[in-house]
């Protein structure tokens, strides 16, 4: 056993050989899991001191329900405590006190399963301390404690889909502005892990979770499905009787609409993102749905999309979505996106065109192009479109969606407008923004009254 232990002390992968979860089952960690121990043992590594090639200092994990998750922070956590021969400081941050206990609870039970670490570690209420060390790791939720002002060497947020809105978001904040502080320990970049099941569109977790998948400076993995030792029958039992977006969010690890969303995820597979305009396309228009600047309700977005249609009827579209702008700011875009995009048409919503816009749209095109560009305030009354409430209008995109024939850039904006589109809600009390569903919709109108040459009123 003492050559097991120093074998422990220079790698955590020999560390997790040592363990048992209890006293007769040895830790037999399965292919994703190792996959995500071995993503993370450099950062483990460096945070207390020792050099390490590869990985990165930042993680995000996605997994579903009973897969080890909780139990898997603990074993990590419990790594630099037993082994680092400087006192380190550990964060483990929760949602509440429910979801902390259960981090707490886990290391117990590792503890007790394994007396050889009890005899190093010891734990108190809501912290884990290294008798001889001072090693310390602190078990925080955020409903009862705030992390502003610490430093920590390390940081795990468990279960970040299951925060909420308010103090769980400045929870969130806090710990993230703290990964951001020199380590105490090593002076270098702290280790800052988020590990979870999938949430819901619509959310500051989605959002951040977009941001992260993206970002270069971030290691991202997400398990598509149930764990292996999770049996067939429970989990048809789970799909029989769990909501359907809750099974596929739960046990699939898929990020679902909230409830009253109109479409189906279905709709929306990673697949409906394109990154270069096909070559060949029909007709190109841009529309915009304004917002009304200062005035505006909260959250409200200029949308600019453009939209192009090909010879198969399929439709291609790029969005822009910026709050908080003036009318001049939003008539110089959409005239800047009409000439960069080269853009047969634009289109503003009718209500606000004639005196929010237009007048702007034509004063710039004349100052910048010399000639006036082809716009029109998006009544399109010879269509019946003037008296058919915005939320049906917009429901006619169903038609597209479904079958697959609408395809979005894959950027800031476009993700943007595809998460508008999963929320959107024809109930009024939603409080989902549709400012993107409805520019889109515009676009696709004009589209078709072009293309039939029954030009708009």
């Amino acid at each position: 056993m003492e050559r097991q232990l120093r074998a422990a002390r220079r790698h955590p992968a020999n560390f997790r050989v040592c363990l048992n979860l209890d006293s007769d089952t040895p830790f037999e960690p399965a292919d994703f899991q190792l996959a995500d121990f071995a993503a993370a043992d450099p950062g483990w590594q460096r945070c207390v001191g020792r050099q390490a090639e590869g990985g990165k200092q930042r993680l995000w994990l996605e997994r579903t329900r009973g897969s080890s998750k909780t139990t898997d922070v603990a074993i990590a956590a419990l790594w630099p405590l037993a082994f680092s021969e400087r006192a380190v400081i550990g964060i483990v941050g929760a949602g509440d006190r429910d979801q902390a206990g259960l981090v707490r609870d886990a290391i117990d039970r590792l503890l007790a399963a394994n007396p050889w670490l009890a005899d190093l570690l010891e734990v108190k209420s809501w912290e884990v301390l290294n008798r001889d060390t001072q090693s310390t790791l602190h078990i925080l939720s955020s409903d009862a404690a705030t992390s502003y002002g610490q430093l920590a060497d390390f940081i795990v947020a468990d279960e970040i889909c299951h925060w909420t809105e308010g103090r769980g978001a400045d929870f969130w904040n806090s710990l993230l502005s703290t990964s951001a502080k020199p380590a105490p320990a090593t002076g270098g970049v702290p280790l800052l892990v988020v590990i979870s099941n999938a949430g819901y569109v619509d959310t500051w977790q989605w959002e951040l979770r977009e941001k992260v998948r993206k970002d270069p400076a971030w290691h991202f993995h997400s398990l598509a499905g149930p764990a292996p030792w999770i049996d067939h029958e429970s989990l048809a039992e789970q799909e029989r009787l769990l909501p359907p977006k809750e099974y596929r969010r739960l046990w699939l690890n898929q990020w679902v609409s909230p409830a009253g969303a109109e479409w189906p995820e279905s709709y929306f597979p990673e697949s409906i993102y394109f990154s270069e305009w096909p070559s060949s396309l029909l007709l190109k228009v841009t529309c915009l749905d304004p917002t009304q600047g200062k005035t505006a309700k909260p959250g409200d977005y200029a949308a600019f999309v453009t939209v192009a249609v090909d010879a198969q009827a399929r439709l291609w579209c790029k969005a822009e979505l910026h709050q908080a702008w003036t009318t001049t700011q939003q008539a110089e875009r959409l005239v800047s996106i009409y000439v960069e995009e080269g853009s047969n048409a634009v289109g503003v919503e009718a209500v606000l065109f004639s005196g929010m816009i237009k007048q702007e749209v034509d004063r710039i095109a004349q100052q910048r192009l010399r000639m006036q560009i082809l716009s029109y305030g998006m009544t399109l009354s010879r269509n019946g479109r003037a008296n058919v409430p915005k939320a049906q209008r917009i429901l006619l995109l169903t038609t597209y969606l479904s079958q697959g024939h609408l395809r979005v850039m894959d950027d800031a904006g476009g993700r943007l407008l595809v998460q508008q589109m999963r929320t959107f809600s024809t109930k009024v009390e939603s409080g989902t923004h549709d400012d993107g569903c409805d520019a889109l919709e515009q676009g696709v109108a004009l589209l078709r009254h072009l293309l039939r040459d029954t030009p708009p009123q």
